[in-house]
């Protein structure tokens, strides 16, 4: 959203992490595998140096596909019918069932 929405570091399409405001020592006990890695893909030390971040997705909890239909820019079209909508005509799944938001397998979560 960010990034969307013109909101970046400098009016650039990047948001960072900063942590040098904490001592290398500390980062490095705390962070060390974490920071090493970041380092040694970007080659950059984020103990002195803001981290560019990007959102990915890490893991898939499950749940059903659905669709929804872009506006010109990318974002939600809220109004279309089509939205959270399955292969399968007027079936919309919601809650654990959509695989977009919490899937089948809900972090920390009780099922509902």
């Amino acid at each position: 959203m960010c990034k969307r929405g013109g909101l970046g570091v400098k009016g650039e399409m990047k948001v960072y992490l900063d942590l040098t405001h904490h001592t290398p020592e500390f980062l490095d006990r705390r962070l060390g595998g974490i920071l090493e890695t970041y380092e040694k893909f970007t080659g950059v030390d984020p103990r002195v140096q803001p981290m560019e971040i990007f959102p990915a997705v890490h893991y898939s909890m499950g749940g059903i596909w659905t669709d929804y239909t872009p506006t010109s820019d990318g974002l939600i079209d809220y109004q279309s019918p089509n939205n959270q909508m399955t292969s399968i005509t007027g079936l919309y799944p919601a809650g654990e069932a959509d695989y977009q938001y919490h899937g089948a397998t809900g972090l920390g979560l009780t099922p509902f």
